[in-house]
């Protein structure tokens, strides 16, 4: 595996392809994982795979192995280790606490029941002061900067941009203690330095809730190959106004 000071010594592209192990791996997930392979070749960066294995409930046993033949047998030999993130779980804790230290987190008794018809709105802030229930287990959520403007290029549909509150709090940690994807993705990207995200989603709100995850690199941007589109990643979008947060932990760096 790569040491602390290899990561970073990157280079200025650094692709990954990240599969959560609740299956094989299906068509447009291949699709993306060779959109993404061949960008980061053309463009002589980096290529990674993350096995997304956090949600240990979905998880199916024997798929990651398979996952990882079917990518070697397509010929998308990757760089350097593959990463599991049920094996960093510790830092994904660490971040947690740095952003609860922070004042930047809450905790959350709703249900998914009363929270139906919020989807397309975001999380209304009901525990923001607290939660409104005792007695049952709770979720952490971020608080979403009020008023503040997100902005990035995308590929595919050029400049983009959109204000915080239509985002909503989002659950970093689950109800049931397990650290969210939310939080684990931006870790991790921030970690490996990732500048570029491929996938096969075409749909214009996903792509317009898409965010560059955390990077060293001020020129870091989405792109991709051509006939994708870029990743729909909702995790970053809660990290833009607290990324030094995370940078100044040694997270980042283990």
């Amino acid at each position: 595996m790569h040491s602390d000071r290899e990561r970073r010594r990157t280079p200025s592209y650094v692709g990954r392809f990240a599969p959560s192990p609740t299956g094989d791996l299906h068509l447009g997930s291949l699709l993306a994982a060779v959109g993404s392979y061949l960008d980061a070749r053309h463009n002589n960066g980096q290529w990674l795979v993350r096995i997304e294995d956090l949600d240990t409930p979905r998880v199916v046993p024997g798929s990651a192995d398979r996952i990882l033949r079917t990518l070697d047998g397509f010929g998308l030999h990757w760089d350097g280790d593959v990463i599991y993130q049920s094996k960093r779980n510790d830092v994904y804790v660490a971040a947690l606490h740095q952003l609860e230290t922070a004042g930047l987190t809450f905790h959350c008794s709703c249900s998914r029941r009363e929270l139906q018809g919020n989807e397309e709105t975001g999380y209304p802030g009901t525990c923001r002061n607290g939660p409104t229930r005792g007695g049952v287990p709770t979720a952490v959520r971020f608080r979403v900067p009020p008023e503040f403007v997100v902005f990035f290029d995308d590929a595919v549909q050029g400049h983009c941009s959109f204000n915080t509150p239509e985002l909503g709090d989002i659950v970093i940690r689950r109800r049931d203690t397990i650290v969210a994807y939310q939080l684990a993705v931006v870790v991790d990207d921030a970690w490996l330095s990732s500048t570029d995200k491929t996938s096969t989603m075409p749909w214009t709100s996903e792509i317009r809730s898409g965010l560059p995850s955390p990077s060293t690199s001020p020129k870091s941007s989405e792109r991709l190959a051509p006939g994708l589109v870029t990743n729909a990643l909702v995790p970053a979008k809660f990290m833009l106004a607290n990324v030094d947060v995370l940078r100044d932990t040694k997270m980042v760096s283990q």
